[in-house]
């Protein structure tokens, strides 16, 4: 039987580990689910870099030594994918654009961010369904997943919270 070299033995003997490192990480986060593809691939490319700086000097295994460094770099691409507001596929975000809910003649006094804001808490995604499923007050269940479902895609705290002063002032 012709023998493999070392690195595709030990990628083929860590494969699961990488797979299960990667859902574990994956799985608390939605809003990655459209990129899991590249994610993974990215992970594939990590194990060369892992297994190239792993040294067996510095007393760690190689699995240990694979964890740590999957779990940094997931994370670090995480946060510059937030930085670049990336988070949301552009496809994702026109069909949010389309659903337009909430008449303007009714609404014309509400600036367009407030009115993006409404039509989100009506007809909201499935990133804020999952958010709230199951938890009470809804209230306040709803606020804490539209804002954080707004920063995540780029908007600033000012101009959320500005959304959110807005509507209450129309409701009162």
């Amino acid at each position: 039987m012709l023998r493999l070299d070392p690195v595709n033995e030990t990628y083929l003997d860590t494969l699961k580990l990488i797979k299960k490192i990667f859902f574990e990480f994956i799985k608390s986060r939605p809003w990655l689910r459209p990129y899991e593809e590249d994610l993974l691939s990215e992970c594939n490319l990590l194990f060369l870099k892992s297994y190239k700086s792993h040294s067996l000097d510095k007393g760690v295994k190689y699995t240990t030594w694979l964890k740590l460094k999957m779990t940094y770099y997931l994370r670090t691409l995480e946060r510059n994918m937030r930085r670049t507001k990336k988070r949301m596929p552009t496809k994702y975000l026109e069909e949010l654009e389309s659903q337009d809910i909430v008449d303007k003649p009714a609404w014309e006094v509400i600036s367009d961010d407030a009115e993006e804001v409404m039509s989100l808490a009506l007809r909201p995604p499935p990133d804020i369904k999952l958010y709230t499923k199951n938890k009470e007050p809804k209230g306040k269940v709803m606020y804490h997943a539209l804002f954080s479902f707004l920063k995540d895609i780029g908007w600033a705290s000012s101009r959320i919270l500005e959304s959110f002063q807005e509507i209450r002032e129309v409701f009162r």
